[in-house]
């Protein structure tokens, strides 16, 4: 930068702005904060970064082996915090991975297929990513890389590696301007949960691009930047309401209508869907049809896909491929004329073009085209180039060949989390038929990407619920399995909470019902509605409130779900889908109510539990098959809570098990293979490993109790 001293001069100012912020209150709400809390690490030597660079056959950029070696080696920074130099390669570099030409560009974000087109087809020797390094995690599946080889050097992108959500390389010009901007923005109070998507401009300069800057992509870019400001102003509310209305880009209007009914700002708010429905007619009468825009609005119908899918373009054939397969849930609510949809699937399938013909397995999941499974069977008799695997007896695209999917839910995006998953009490002791344990639905039979099955989800909620209750829901939050980094295709729930703008009378208990009784079985779309008055009390004594749990709505009944580890969870890391940002929310968490409420629950539900099951071991031989889920149930469930007691954090059953491990080191063994089966091994479990389990529910808890019980009753 001219004038500011050259680098010396950008590095003094960068370590001033970071002790700045670490002493500066409002900066420790911001995301990962509390993570790095604006510590960095050691710096590098030059020794170390020269063999860093000789073993990999790549020069650093400039800026970022300066900050190395003379400000640190990672720690505090966007999202997580910074990787050290030596994580950020990560496990799959290979030789020669850093010295390969990284292909993205400045400009659009690269969407859908872009792995297809520009990364090397899957197998064991693949090099992704090429030319770059990984130095910041956002939590999910969402990245930013640094680009150390190729004509974008120095820049850096964000990307979701496991979605459509491609690389978009940021507009800042070098690492040191990136890092320096998120200071910068973490003391002014912007949202910074997925830093980089925000242009790096102020308010005027970003009115003044959403006005009239060339590119749709950055136009509808500088509307959501807008919204990421600490303060949004009446003049940003009001461009961007004339945006949706004016903008010459259907795209845009769609994207940033998208955005302020996110708000809670709907530009006709007498009349819900008035709005959409003028953006989706703008849509189709544009040349050609804009999918996207009508796949936003969830307006997409089949009769729009078809022209497209009949297209002479390829490139049109395989927009609209995708978007039947992997973004139709209006198509699949409207339920087509099946005749029709079997016509386009199977041309899909026959078709020469073998990302089209991907598409087409996806659509067979997805509108459960049983009929076409043997379709599907013949299909992997002829395929060189890809494989499938089996689910449920029909097929479904292995990891190494799906089109990868996510879809960005409003708001931040932290990481996710598990939840429960299955009562003990619906679990047989023995299994029938599966005794290795081995899920249908897991994780390695169910190649669906998480992000995008929980966001079709929650937005099939939110439509249902606007349409029968127009302005009832104001705040939807996902927490539980969806927010912890563990959640679990066929096992795990998706968990809300939702924020009402009213007490629920009669007719709204009914709407509600109605609401969720049409919802898809799974996974199950649960909740618990919370007026403006709970909202404000955040109750933790499983009072009576309308609540859905395994998908099925009531009113009138206690809500176990109305805990003070429920409130934990949102508070630190529930993910705002509708409404405030949390931190706005007021959400009060009460340390103590949390440590009795996990000593309680230790006592009154793991070990009361675990004591009925054990009778039913009697007679059972040590090495009979039980059921795996059983087993992981007990071997990681209490070690969470007692991780919570230890630390004041929530974590995943997947981590319960680690911390059990090192906990119990005796159990290490039953943990790692419950964590293993979890994520969709193969794993068998006897009669004498459940009561390994049960026993090792007795050991949490009464470490608990001597640990963390001072002062309560221990009596059982």
């Amino acid at each position: 930068m001219p004038g500011d001293g050259g680098v010396p001069g950008r590095l003094g100012r960068i370590a001033g702005k970071l002790s700045a912020a670490r002493a500066t209150p409002p900066s420790w709400t911001a995301f990962g904060a509390r993570e790095h809390r604006f510590e960095l690490r050691a710096p590098l030597s030059e020794d170390v970064v020269a063999e860093f660079e000789a073993r990999h056959d790549v020069a650093l950029p400039p800026e970022y082996r300066i900050f190395l070696t003379e400000l640190g080696d990672g720690g505090a920074g966007p999202g997580y915090g910074l990787r050290p130099l030596a994580d950020s390669c990560g496990p799959s570099c290979r030789p020669g991975h850093l010295a390969q030409a990284s292909p993205y560009l400045p400009g659009p974000r690269y969407l859908d297929d872009w792995e297809q087109r520009y990364e090397e087809p899957p197998g064991p020797d693949r090099t992704f990513l090429r030319g770059t390094l990984r130095i910041a995690d956002h939590g999910c599946s969402l990245f930013t890389q640094l680009v150390v080889t190729g004509p974008a050097r120095g820049r850096l992108f964000n990307l979701d590696d496991e979605g459509p959500v491609g690389p978009y390389v940021v507009e800042d010009a070098d690492f040191l301007a990136w890092y320096e901007r998120w200071l910068d923005e973490t003391v002014a109070g912007y949202d910074t949960g997925w830093f980089g998507e925000r242009l790096p401009l102020d308010e005027l300069a970003l009115l003044a691009a959403l006005a009239a800057d060339p590119s749709p992509e950055r136009r509808a870019r500088a509307g959501t930047s807008l919204l990421m400001l600490s303060v949004v102003s009446d003049a940003a509310w009001a461009a961007l309401a004339r945006a949706v209305a004016t903008d010459s880009d259907a795209g845009v209007r769609a994207e940033l209508l998208d955005a302020l009914i996110g708000q809670g700002r709907d530009p006709r708010p007498a009349h819900p869907g008035a709005a959409g429905d003028e953006v989706a007619r703008y849509a189709r009468s544009s040349a050609p049809v804009d999918l996207r825009a009508l796949a936003l609005l969830r307006r997409l119908t089949l009769d729009d896909l078809l022209p497209e899918l009949a297209n002479h373009d390829p490139e049109r054939r395989r927009r609209a491929a995708y978007l039947l397969a992997w973004d139709s849930s209006e198509i699949r609510r409207r339920q087509p004329p099946r005749g029709l949809l079997d016509g386009v699937v199977r041309r899909l399938l026959d078709a020469p073009d073998p990302l089209l013909r991907s598409h087409g397995v996806a659509v067979v999941r997805w509108f459960g085209l049983t009929h076409l499974h043997s379709v599907l069977h013949d299909l992997r008799g002829r395929e060189q180039d890809f494989g499938f695997c089996t689910i449920s007896g029909g097929a479904w695209p292995s990891r190494h060949v799906r089109q990868r999917t996510g879809t960005t839910i409003r708001g931040r995006r932290h990481r996710r989390s598990e939840a429960v998953a299955v009562a003990p009490s619906s679990l047989p002791i023995t299994s029938s038929g599966v005794g290795t344990g081995k899920r249908v639905h897991g994780v390695a039979a169910w190649s669906v990407r998480i992000t995008h099955v929980i966001s079709e989800l929650t937005r099939t909620y939110l439509d249902a619920v606007d349409r029968a209750l127009p302005g009832y829901v104001r705040g939807l939050y996902l927490v539980g399995s969806a927010v912890l980094d563990a959640w679990q295709p066929g096992v795990s729930d998706v968990d809300t909470v939702i924020l009402t703008s009213r007490p629920a009378g009669t007719n709204d208990c009914a709407a509600l019902a109605d609401v969720h009784a049409g919802m898809p079985d799974s996974p199950h779309f649960d909740g618990v509605y919370l007026d403006p008055a709970s909202a404000r009390a955040w109750p933790d004594d499983q009072r009576v409130v309308p609540h859905a749990v395994n998908g099925t709505f009531t009113a009138d009944r206690p809500c176990g779900e109305l805990t003070p580890v429920l409130w934990l969870t949102l508070h630190r890391y529930g993910v705002p889908v509708r409404g405030p940002a949390i931190a706005d929310l007021g959400v009060r968490v009460d340390p103590e109510a949390v440590r009795r409420y996990n000593l309680d629950n230790l006592r009154t539900y793991w070990q009361s539990s675990a004591a009925t099951i054990r009778p039913a071991l009697t007679g059972v031989a040590a090495d009979e098959t039980v059921d795996a889920g059983l087993v992981s149930w007990y071997a990681l469930g209490p070690a969470r809570l007692h991780h919570t007691l230890a630390h004041g954090d929530v974590i995943s059953k997947a981590a319960a098990g680690l911390y059990l491990a090192t906990l119990f080191p005796g159990y290490a063994d039953l943990a790692h293979r419950a964590i293993r089966w979890r994520t969709g091994a193969p794993e068998r479990f006897t009669a004498a490993d459940l009561s390994a389990a049960l026993d090792s529910v007795d050991q949490v808890a009464d470490d608990a109790w001597r640990r963390f019980g001072t002062g309560l009753s221990t009596s059982r």
